[in-house]
């Protein structure tokens, strides 16, 4: 997990997993997923992207400061 400071506006978040394979069934979201998405979106303001690595899952999440 690293972090950094974005202009002074804000700060990214990143968590990167390593040793998994394969990736999630699209459009199939389970409630932690859910609740992460609407916790950093909507209560936070940010921006949530995960990107399926071919060993892992990498997720970035920028928030306003």
């Amino acid at each position: 997990m690293t972090w950094r400071l974005i202009d002074l506006k804000g700060f990214e978040l990143e968590w990167v997993e390593h040793g998994t394979t394969g990736t999630p069934a699209i459009g199939k979201s389970g409630y932690g997923t859910m609740l992460v998405d609407a916790l950093v979106e909507k209560q936070l303001r940010g921006r949530i992207v995960r990107t399926w690595l071919d060993d892992g899952l990498s997720i970035k999440i920028t928030l306003p400061l």
